[in-house]
């Protein structure tokens, strides 16, 4: 009986934490390091929800460092990944919940990327004098 209650407990520890969303994912404030991982989440692991939250986060970091060029990278790797196919597979929770973005929609997700590749392009324009 107790090797039952505690192989119970141990698939139920398995379970929830398989069910987190930021399980495996090292919290760095290298806002480059968040950009990485997510790209990462999304394009290797489907995981979108935790990578946008960690694309926002290094959004975040380089505003506040005034990192043109951060900002370039942040706003094209969140075009990247409202296109990349994972989105598509979580549709029914980008339905329901919606997207960090609240502009973002599912369905007008293709439009919002390019928005966000115009502003990377916008950020990087800004960079540029400084390389």
């Amino acid at each position: 009986m107790r090797l039952l209650k505690s192989m119970f407990l141990i698939i139920t520890i398995q379970i929830l934490l398989l069910g987190c969303a930021g399980v495996g994912v090292f919290e760095s404030n290298d806002p480059l390091v968040k950009l990485n991982d997510a790209n990462h989440l999304y394009s290797k692991q489907n995981r979108p929800l935790i990578a946008e939250k960690l694309i926002f986060e290094a959004i975040t970091i380089y505003a506040s460092n005034h990192d043109n060029h951060g900002l370039g990278n942040s706003h094209r790797e969140y075009g990247d990944l409202l296109l990349s196919p994972s989105i598509s597979e979580w549709e029914k929770v980008y339905r329901e919940s919606g997207f960090y973005d609240e502009s973002v929609t599912f369905d007008n997700r293709a439009e919002k990327a390019k928005e966000h590749y115009k502003t990377a392009i916008d950020f990087y324009t800004l960079a540029e004098p400084k390389f």
